[in-house]
């Protein structure tokens, strides 16, 4: 497991409850997530966890936003062992996402629409992926645009396919 995939663990406050793993004794929300690598002693990952969880912001960032993700790709979601030790394969559950991140994660930018003042645009786009979003175009030229100050919010509505 490399650094970067800590940066992928379910956050723990945004995910609640939800289960992301379960076994024959137990079943693992986010909030878990030091105990899932420990008992399978991943113990280089748990530190690399533990050094990123506190970086993430939470909340509304106060800051005008436009958010681009994929959907409708199968997405791991949480995963099924047949043992407590984590050995072996699991059964992947999946949901919809961009084929890296599930879509309840991907989502989190609609929650600050009533968070903030500043104005939140979401687009989604149906069977993108997490890397393919940037072989889009059109959404390409939008970012450009964006980080030019070129860009209207007509022009990042057309078309718009929110979920």
């Amino acid at each position: 497991m490399t650094g970067g995939i800590a940066w992928l663990f379910p956050d723990a406050e945004y995910w609640g409850k939800d289960v992301i793993m379960t076994t024959p004794a137990a079943n693992y929300t986010a909030q878990d997530i030091p105990t899932i690598l420990t008992k399978a002693n991943l113990l280089g990952p748990l530190e690399l966890y533990k050094g990123v969880r506190n970086l993430t912001v939470r909340g509304a960032p106060n800051v005008t936003v436009f958010c681009y993700y994929g959907q409708d790709v199968d997405t791991a979601n949480y995963f099924v062992y047949n043992n407590d030790q984590f050995q072996g394969d699991p059964e992947v559950k999946s949901s919809s996402g961009d084929g890296s991140v599930p879509l309840h994660s991907l989502e989190v930018c609609k929650s600050w629409k009533a968070q903030q003042t500043r104005p939140v645009y979401v687009k989604s786009m149906t069977n993108v992926t997490h890397q393919g979003i940037l072989h889009e175009k059109h959404i390409v030229q939008q970012i450009v645009s964006i980080a030019t100050g070129n860009v209207t919010t007509a022009e990042f509505m057309y078309d718009q396919r929110e979920q």
